[in-house]
């Protein structure tokens, strides 16, 4: 981006991952929240583990460091960065995710209940997770269709464990379709167990009226107040099991949470709002060369 003067300019980097090993003067990186807190199961010691994580944190710490501005898309990875060393001499700039906010009342079904998963097909999207939830919710209760949208390696996976099962679709969607499709839904689940930013899945469902369930995992802490405008519950099967059987039980509590999540990203989360920060951090910027 070039700034008032003829020589001087702003530089924006798409991820934090691209700052360069040197001070970048008149920069600004964007950081997509925590990518390194996905579990993995390995054969090592508490010791090397820690080790290890420590290293990466170094690395991360000191590449942020060489940009003046860093806008991070949650506050986790703010707070996470404040408790690695004392300094505060980054600029650290919250500017969430948006959600386009749907202007028509949006009517559902009412003879069943639609669940939904549209999230990438990949294990710590919490695919596995869901599908096993979603096995025993469906034989607890009749009047529920499950709908899991998208597409990836863990596709198969669910071909497998739902083609008898006539009330599973799987299917994808375009993601400029992303309000419309939604707004068929009920519920929609988002059970990530790692690598997860502001989340425009969970965005998207809230502003086309569906009452969300998701995991406590990165930026999703900073949009979902438990029992209000969804419910946010472990990272695991049997939570995200009891926790939609509380959703479909009690028609009032879901409705309240769905109205309440639909206020929530037309205040908090709208393209205005976004738009106004971003101008404003750049203005920042330019500024700070005159």
């Amino acid at each position: 981006v070039k700034t008032r003067s003829d020589d001087e300019y702003l530089t924006i980097f798409a991820s934090d991952t691209l700052i360069p090993s040197v001070k970048v003067k008149n920069s600004i990186a964007i950081q997509h929240g925590i990518f390194w807190d996905i579990p993995k199961d390995r054969n090592e010691s508490l010791f090397r583990s820690f080790l290890s994580k420590s290293v990466s944190a170094y690395k991360i710490v000191k590449r942020i460091s060489n940009s003046e501005t860093v806008v991070c898309v949650d506050n986790n990875f703010i707070n996470w960065f404040r408790t690695q060393i004392w300094q505060r001499d980054v600029n650290l700039i919250p500017i969430m995710n948006f959600t386009e906010i749907p202007k028509e009342e949006i009517i559902k079904e009412e003879d069943r209940i639609n669940i939904v998963f549209a999230r990438r097909f990949v294990e710590y999207r919490g695919t596995r997770i869901f599908a096993s939830a979603i096995k025993r919710i469906l034989e607890k209760y009749n009047n529920v269709y499950v709908t899991f949208a998208g597409e990836g390696p863990d596709e198969e996976f669910l071909s497998r464990m739902f083609k008898n099962d006539e009330r599973v679709n799987i299917t994808k969607y375009s993601s400029d379709e992303s309000i419309e499709f939604h707004s068929k839904y009920h519920i929609a689940a988002v059970p990530t167990v790692g690598s997860e930013g502001t989340s425009l899945s969970l965005l998207e469902a809230m502003a086309a009226g569906c009452t969300v369930i998701c995991s406590n995992v990165g930026g999703m802490t900073n949009i979902i107040l438990d029992g209000y405008n969804g419910l946010m519950v472990n990272p695991d099967e049997n939570s995200f099991y009891e926790g939609i059987c509380e959703l479909i039980d009690n028609n009032e509590l879901r409705e309240e949470i769905a109205n309440n999540g639909k206020k929530t990203v037309e205040k908090a989360f709208s393209l205005d709002r976004w738009n106004k920060k971003w101008k404003t951090t750049i203005l920042n910027g330019f500024k700070k060369e005159q």
